[in-house]
């Protein structure tokens, strides 16, 4: 987990600062390195909507590795066990979308970016980051 990362990310999200990402769902990690290079804040690995197997979520892990880009990971379900095996191999975070209910019956998902740090304390980084939400 790259605590500097995180708490630059937090600082610009306390900000109203924009940050930047990237939503992965390629297996090539050079996707990654491209947006470490580029300086972006941070990257979603999804493996929950591509095909990307633990080799290839390994891989775009390690291509941030040593940089202030922080790397989470959106997994197929929630699982305790998926959780802890993103952040085992070097996830700085795990992503995650919640139905809440707005009005009478309408369901809009907010994205949020929650990371669980190692002795499982689950910390909500930011809401909404996206202008207008993400639907």
């Amino acid at each position: 987990m790259k605590v500097k990362a995180l708490q630059n990310l937090r600082q610009k999200l306390k900000k109203n600062e924009p940050i930047y990402g990237l939503w992965v769902t390629l297996e090539s990690a050079s996707i990654t390195e491209m947006a470490v290079a580029l300086g972006l804040d941070w990257v979603v690995i999804d493996a929950e909507h591509g095909h990307l197997d633990w080799k290839d979520i390994n891989s775009h892990i390690s291509a941030a590795l040593r940089s202030d880009t922080v790397v989470l990971v959106r997994i197929a379900e929630r699982s305790t066990i998926l959780s802890k095996r993103a952040l085992d191999i070097g996830a700085d975070g795990i992503e995650k979308r919640k139905e809440k209910k707005r009005g009478r019956k309408k369901l809009k998902k907010l994205f949020e970016i929650v990371v669980i740090h190692q002795k499982g304390v689950v910390e909500l980084v930011g809401k909404d980051p996206l202008p207008g939400g993400s639907v």
